[in-house]
């Protein structure tokens, strides 16, 4: 599974590696009061990019992909797997 602020592999090529992209708290809305500097540099992890695809992705839409791909996986053994078929005709 990925955590917003740490690398994850890309969700276009699981060779590649997506970094998080942050944002100031500041600018993203946080609670400080307009012209008081409370000394803190918060950063606030968004999303995430790839360097390689150039591609940028949020963290919501990153978990969906991730939550789908593993939906996926624990359904594939089931999605080939013959219906029992019995001996007696």
């Amino acid at each position: 599974m990925y955590q917003p602020g740490q690398s994850a592999r890309c969700v276009n090529d699981r060779n590649h590696r997506m970094r998080s992209a942050y944002v100031r708290g500041s600018v993203s809305g946080g609670t400080q009061v307009q012209g008081v500097d409370d000394g803190t540099r918060t950063m606030k992890a968004i999303g995430f990019f790839c360097f390689t695809c150039k591609q940028f992705w949020t963290n919501g839409q990153v978990r969906r992909i991730y939550e789908e791909r593993n939906r996926l996986e624990r359904l594939k053994p089931n999605m080939f797997s013959r219906p029992y078929k019995s001996n007696s005709s």
